[in-house]
């Protein structure tokens, strides 16, 4: 079972990713939208977290953060037997510290963190296809998707804990951003 903490995206841009996820599912096959996790960007996975420690690092990281906005755009994939499909979201300066404040504090708690998600690692992204897409389908749907001309800005302003058991993402715990 893996585990992850995410933010879930804004009410808009949470309707144009579930749309995309629809659409692909239409048209090719791949991505059925029932079982696919909420619309969401990743700052850490692992198998699992010391759930009290997590609770209390989550709100602590909540209660000084403001809400902030990213940019997603474009398409990317990461390589593998079956390729991840994803929007890129750019780099941020309040991003790249919400990552490396969370890691910093995630890890120690962790157990077995994914090290795609260390800060000298991660890329941030919003997944839109992950398992079920072959290189076969990779050229259609890569093509369709250009077409979409993804453009996002996204309000990010909480903290979620997401488990993906038996494939029904479960959300654990939220948090909503409370700085000044």
């Amino acid at each position: 079972m893996t585990h992850g903490v995410v933010s879930i995206l804004d009410q808009n841009h949470y309707r144009v990713i579930e749309n995309l996820w629809a659409e692909m599912h239409q048209r090719f096959g791949v991505g059925n939208p029932d079982i696919l996790a909420m619309p969401h960007m990743s700052y850490h996975t692992a198998e699992k977290y010391d759930e009290e420690k997590l609770a209390v690092i989550l709100e602590e990281v909540a209660s000084q953060e403001r809400p902030f906005t990213i940019t997603a755009s474009g398409i990317g994939i990461f390589p593998a037997p079956n390729p991840i499909v994803y929007v890129p979201v750019v780099r941020t300066a309040d991003l790249t510290n919400l990552h490396t404040q969370l890691c910093t504090q995630l890890d120690p708690i962790a157990q077995n963190s994914n090290p795609f998600f260390a800060p000298d690692s991660w890329i941030p992204h919003i997944t839109l296809g992950n398992y079920d897409i072959t290189l076969e389908k990779l050229g259609p749907i890569s093509q369709w998707l250009h077409q979409q001309a993804i453009n996002l800005t996204i309000t990010i302003d909480n903290l979620y804990v997401l488990t993906d058991e038996t494939s029904d993402y479960i959300e654990m715990f939220s948090v909503k951003f409370r700085g000044d």
